[in-house]
């Protein structure tokens, strides 16, 4: 038996009546359909479903009668000797796969703060508590394969992009609030479950497929995650190698380091994401490759002058989270150093090989424009500490 155990006591309001719902709108159940469809599907599948309640055992049947000379079944709620006829029918729902009905209950126990069980033995319910039991060998396969539909809460992400959490596990569907509320016809190298506001249909399925795409694609570009972002953007993997990535309005600066990944790997990531890279180094910063932020990137070893010159900064406890560092081979750089948007230093590749003018770049360009207000004060600072290291 599966156990959807809940607090509280249960609303027979709830089995009786359409659209009645307690939940706000950030919530799976907030329809007020869901339960009546899971028993339709539960009792059209052979199922039981049994719901305690209280000193209340609430059991579910189908009757038959006719509308118009046509057959149809009906579903009576059963409390004790009492039968209640439900506004609806066995047909209600013919066309939801069997998984959902298993949704519904999850859905809203989750909702509710619960907890889902398999046993074979019986376990009681809870004071104060509402236990929804099912026997039903379809909704069982569900339950054992439950990664193929959710995301467990108590799952741990392998990273995040924007507003998108990663999951390891290859997947044909897309998840909104730990449930699989988009199937597609390819399969991602991994799952991925949407944090932002996604309008779904009262199938619980994202009304606009576009729209997942669109989710997807413009967050996967601000990875951060080397590992991640190398089988994402692999031509090994299958979804993602198809998608048309866009930098995401307003936050040109979160796809840095997507890019410093695509110079590393160069031919090993697929056509769609260097095209992208290549654009947005072309339209956006002006041919220039950057290599990371302050805070979180690894450098090659090609530009260890550049990670020297950055690493005094991190010394003197200044706030680089927002800041990129780029080197530029453009021929019509005047200066060693420039500032694009007050957060990208680029520096001109011909000093590259010049530990002291890159030093020199790095601080002019960090002190002169990017924070200039605290730059005379952590100059001194930086003197007063150099000038104690070479005086041991």
């Amino acid at each position: 038996m599966i156990y959807f155990t809940t607090p509280g006591k249960l609303d027979e309001k709830a089995l009786k009546t359409f659209g009645l719902s307690s939940k706000d709108e950030s919530q799976i159940g907030r329809f007020g359909t869901g339960l009546k469809y899971s028993i339709a599907i539960i009792l059209r599948l052979g199922g039981t479903l049994k719901i305690i309640s209280g000193d209340k055992t609430i059991t579910f049947e189908a009757y038959d009668d006719e509308f118009r000379g046509k057959p149809y079944q009906g579903v009576n709620m059963v409390i004790g000797e009492e039968k209640i006829q439900l506004p609806f029918t066995l047909n209600l729902g013919r066309d939801w796969p069997n998984w959902t009905a298993y949704r519904e209950l999850y859905a809203n126990t989750l909702d509710e703060g619960g907890t889902v069980d398999f046993s074979t033995e019986t376990i009681p319910c809870p004071e104060n508590s509402t236990q929804f039991i099912v026997d039903c060998a379809a909704l069982f396969k569900v339950h054992f394969e439950f990664d193929l539909y959710f995301i467990s809460p108590d799952e741990t992400p392998l990273a995040e992009a924007g507003r998108i959490d990663i999951y390891p596990g290859k997947t044909n569907k897309v998840y909104y609030q730990g449930i699989a509320v988009y199937t597609s016809e390819q399969t991602m190298h991994y799952r991925y479950n949407i944090k932002e506001p996604l309008i779904l249909t009262e199938d619980r399925t994202a009304r606009h497929s576009y729209y997942v795409t669109d989710i997807i694609r413009k967050n996967l570009t601000q990875l951060v995650d080397e590992e991640v972002a190398k089988n994402v953007f692999s031509t090994k993997a299958d979804f993602e190698t198809t998608l048309e990535y866009r930098v995401p309005h307003g936050k040109e600066d979160r796809v840095t380091s997507v890019l410093g990944f695509e110079s590393k790997y160069g031919d090993a990531f697929a056509e769609n994401i260097r095209y992208f890279c290549e654009k947005v180094r072309h339209q956006n910063l002006e041919g220039i490759t950057i290599y990371g932020s302050g805070e979180d990137v690894q450098f090659a070893e090609e530009q260890i002058n550049l990670a020297n010159a950055i690493s005094p900064l991190r010394s003197l406890n200044v706030d680089l989270s927002g800041t990129s560092f780029a080197i530029s081979d453009n021929q019509s750089m005047k200066a060693d150093v420039e500032v694009k948007d007050y957060k990208i230093i680029i520096i001109k590749k011909s000093i590259m090989t010049d530990a002291r003018k890159v030093l020199t770049a790095v601080f002019n360009g960090y002190f002169g424009q990017v924070n200039p207000a605290i730059g005379p004060i952590k100059l001194m600072e930086y003197a007063l500490v150099k000038q104690r290291n070479e005086g041991k």
